[in-house]
């Protein structure tokens, strides 16, 4: 399972699957947003869209199976965490999509990298 380590001592685990363009998956859950959480979801785009695009699923820090330092979360540092994940992929462009909490969390991402 690939993770990635953050600058402040974050490891921040995400999968892959599939292949042509990226697309990012932001899951439903709040701040506890985790890839298992599509398997719950009556749409799984982890499995439903591999045949089409390389699509990245993360679970946020403190959620699933990333971890961070005790901190008070924030959205800049869940944004330096999307585009983490994103360069790990090598993914300089990618699509983006999210359920619940997912959709401010385009948001954001799309204010902290357009």
């Amino acid at each position: 399972m690939p993770s990635i380590a953050r600058p402040d001592g974050a490891r921040i685990h995400y999968e892959v699957e599939g292949s042509g363009f990226p697309l990012l998956l932001i899951a439903p859950g709040g701040v506890s947003s985790q890839i298992d959480f599509w398997e719950r979801s009556p749409f799984n785009p982890m499995k439903e869209l591999r045949d089409e695009f390389l699509v990245i699923g993360m679970d946020q820090r403190h959620a699933g199976q990333s971890y961070a330092p005790p901190k008070a979360w924030d959205w800049a540092d869940a944004a330096a965490d999307q585009v983490a994940v994103l360069d790990a992929v090598g993914a300089e462009r990618a699509h983006v999509m999210g359920g619940c909490i997912g959709c401010a969390h385009i948001w954001n991402l799309l204010q902290a990298a357009p």
